[in-house]
């Protein structure tokens, strides 16, 4: 992998350049509805259920990956997250929902790792993460169930596991700029029995391609391109 400088220094660029979403969430799942169960592998080798955080008296799961520039952008505030609030019944969990089968190659010019368990784990390993990351790329079931628009997305449960709120973590992608930190917000309303003051944001990042859109594209056939015939003349083909 290239040294952290290299790979960060160009990241913002990028990502003003490809990020495609920035829109309050159209069909994500609402505010109010509860938890939709998952089954997940992660990058420790063990099987991650919704259940296994019932005892957390805020959940946030965030929807990140390994080649979106805005994810990259965002790994070590997910880190901050979790360090800060898992002493404080918050668990903090992340689902990748994208694959080597939706990504396209320029997609992953702008990552050192596939999108697959194994980069994952590699991409945790290199960036000294903690926090439980999870793959849902095999069959995106929760992916569908939580209705994700953009990486990253997150949502965060009371402790009824009831979503209070839905997407962005904070309000810039460059981490020196950030004046509104929703996601923390919402947690610290919940810990203190509040209602959060603005349940539902806009979420800037990269769109989430499904399984079967992703297949409709390689089974499309490509646009034929012209071509142009000259016919070469005597002192061409001598020369």
């Amino acid at each position: 992998m290239p040294t952290p400088s290299r790979r960060l220094s160009i990241l913002p660029i990028l990502a003003l350049a490809a990020l495609g979403c920035a829109q309050p969430p159209p069909d994500t799942l609402a505010i109010g509805a509860p938890a939709p169960a998952f089954s997940l592998p992660g990058v420790d080798g063990a099987v991650h259920r919704l259940e296994e955080y019932a005892g957390a008296a805020v959940l946030a799961v965030v929807f990140t990956c390994n080649h979106c520039p805005a994810s990259q952008l965002y790994e070590q505030r997910i880190q901050q997250l979790y360090r800060e609030y898992r002493d404080r019944s918050v668990a903090v969990v992340a689902i990748n929902p994208s694959s080597d089968r939706t990504v396209t190659a320029r997609d992953l010019a702008f990552s050192d790792v596939p999108e697959s368990l194994a980069g994952m784990a590699e991409r945790v390993r290199y960036r000294g993460l903690e926090f439980p990351y999870l793959y849902d790329g095999e069959a995106q079931a929760a992916t569908a169930a939580f209705k994700v628009v953009a990486t990253p997305q997150i949502y965060i449960f009371d402790k009824q596991r009831t979503l209070r709120y839905v997407g962005r973590i904070d309000d810039s992608l460059d981490a020196g700029r950030v004046k509104t930190r929703d996601a923390r917000a919402a947690i610290d309303a919940l810990l203190s029995g509040q209602s959060v003051a603005e349940p539902s944001t806009p979420v800037v990042g990269c769109p989430v391609t499904r399984i079967a859109d992703a297949e409709r594209r390689a089974d499309a056939p490509s646009p034929a391109s012209p071509v142009t015939v000259t016919s070469a003349g005597r002192s061409e083909l001598q020369a």
